[in-house]
């Protein structure tokens, strides 16, 4: 029987190793950027989510479940979140940052 979390760990290290877009991590730019209040998180490839969908983050407790490169938490991070990520993969480790 195919292991399916490891299969999808793999493929998601190959894409992150090839290129793909969403294995990027923001730049210090964008996270200063985001500490000053000019942000968004996309919903689509072309889409931002929408702020208003989303409750105060000022000392949030939040997870990231399969955010391994890291796009979105550290923006919550920024916003004044205490962030957990985990993905799985080898590549990729859990780890947490504090809002500040």
């Amino acid at each position: 029987m195919e292991n399916y979390t490891e299969t999808n760990a793999k493929a998601w290290d190959k894409w992150v190793n090839d290129g793909i877009e969403w294995g990027i991590p923001i730049s210090s730019e964008d996270y200063f950027q985001a500490k000053k209040g000019n942000w968004g998180v996309y919903l689509t490839p072309t889409k931002f989510v929408p702020k208003k969908w989303f409750l105060p983050f000022e000392g949030s407790q939040l997870i990231g479940l399969a955010s391994g490169r890291g796009q979105q938490m550290p923006v919550f991070s920024a916003l004044g979140a205490n962030c957990t990520i985990f993905d799985n993969s080898e590549n990729r480790r859990s780890t947490s940052c504090r809002s500040g």
